[in-house]
């Protein structure tokens, strides 16, 4: 086998690879699938929705094709291999919370409403999840004592835990996921800003 079929072998592996990989790149953080077992019981903290996932992968791809042009809804779910009647009701949280331009017509489409370096992955994902929390005590028990243990856990615990989870969120942009994306499959990184 010659070096140029190798490489092509090792470049289609990696595609191959990246088709997951905005998935994967978050699941040590929200995909956190049940934790602990307690006899057939599941007990589960946190788990980003479909919503979450499959959105946040759309933006990207967005981003990565759009060259300052509108993006067919049907090119994104295609690629991305997601239903597109499902990105559709997507896309239009996304509209709302201004964070996509829809182009009306036959060719019509979507564009990012800001530039990829002022997008943040933290901002897609509340606007399509609402608040990033891993758990909240005090929604639980809000006349919680600032003695108790669920307290003591509250503060030590889950605070942090949400702390950092929206200070990686809202560190990544879409930049940041474009670059790392292109870098993967070795593509030249250049960037369009609306």
């Amino acid at each position: 086998m010659g070096s140029n079929t190798t490489n092509k072998n090792l470049q289609q592996i990696v595609k191959n690879i990246n088709l997951n990989f905005i998935d994967s790149m978050f699941s040590l953080l929200y995909d956190i699938n049940h934790i602990g077992l307690v006899g057939d019981e599941r007990r589960q903290i946190m788990k980003l929705s479909t919503k979450g996932r499959y959105g946040l992968r759309a933006m990207v791809d967005l981003a990565v094709n759009s060259s300052g042009d509108h993006v067919s809804l049907y090119s994104i779910a295609d690629r991305q291999n997601i239903s597109e009647n499902y990105l559709e009701q997507v896309f239009s949280i996304l509209r709302k919370a201004n964070l996509v331009k829809s182009v009306k017509g036959a060719q019509g489409g979507y564009i990012l409403s800001d530039s990829p370096s002022k997008t943040k992955v933290g901002t897609i994902l509340r606007a399509l999840e609402g608040d990033l929390s891993v758990a909240d005590e005090k929604a639980d028990a809000p006349s919680l004592s600032h003695k108790s243990i669920q307290a003591c856990i509250q503060i030590n615990i889950w605070n942090k835990m949400n702390e950092s989870l929206n200070q990686v969120v809202d560190a990544v942009t879409l930049e940041d996921l474009v670059n790392d994306y292109k870098k993967m499959n070795n593509e030249d990184i250049v960037m369009f800003y609306i």
